[in-house]
């Protein structure tokens, strides 16, 4: 679930950890599921083939049934996913705690009615494979690693690993995670101990933890 690039300048010094692949600061897309697909397509054709009941020519009809599919989808998706859009345009705005508190609501509701994010195919017309409660607790596992906040991270992406054993979110979670506060703490002894020759990465001071997004988070 990870399309990542890269957000890393140059070393001026060599770290102790030179050699090692470092994780890439990203924004992770959500990967789109077939059977949401097939699903969304079979409603596309449904809608058109009523349309073509009491609708003449054909051709009419098939643009009515797209059209009504989009409609419904984009206010099903301004519905559904207000908060988890809301949060994404915060993490733009780097409003982090802001869009922290987006993402707990999002995590929240879809708690609260999971039925809707398993059968979002239907209920939103998504086909999106990782369902929202995943991506928000990884994007609130993001915005506490962006506000410093390194444990209350460790404890969403453990919570993220426990409710979805299989997650690779959390799996890269996890890496970054670890790269920040390796990073940290290199930073903080390279501060204390100036006047001594320590070997600190050169990256900036932007953690490498990764929000997740789907494609309809505009």
């Amino acid at each position: 679930m990870s399309k990542k690039e890269s957000n890393q300048p140059a070393s001026t010094r060599k770290t102790a950890s030179e050699g090692k692949q470092k994780p890439k600061s990203s924004g992770t897309f959500s990967r789109t599921s077939m059977t949401s697909i097939l699903i969304n397509v079979g409603i596309i054709i449904l809608l058109c083939c009523l349309f073509l009941i009491y609708v003449k020519p054909a051709a009419t009809a098939l643009i009515c049934g797209l059209a009504l599919y989009f409609i419904l989808s984009t206010i099903a998706k301004m519905y559904f996913l207000r908060y988890q859009r809301a949060g994404m345009k915060l993490v733009r705005m780097k409003q982090f705690a802001a869009a922290q508190l987006e993402f707990e609501k999002s995590f929240s509701y879809f708690s609260e009615y999971p039925w809707i994010d398993r059968y979002r195919a239907f209920f939103m017309l998504d086909t999106s494979e990782i369902s929202y409660t995943e991506m928000s607790l990884n994007n609130i596992a993001y915005c506490s690693c962006k506000l410093k906040n390194f444990s209350a991270a460790r404890d969403s992406y453990e919570k993220l690993a426990k409710l979805y054993p299989k997650s690779e979110l959390a799996k890269i979670g996890f890496q970054n995670l670890e790269n920040s506060e390796q990073y940290q703490s290199e930073l903080a002894v390279a501060e204390t101990s100036s006047e001594q020759d320590i070997p600190v990465s050169a990256e900036n001071t932007s953690n490498n933890c990764a929000p997740s997004f789907s494609k309809y988070d505009n």
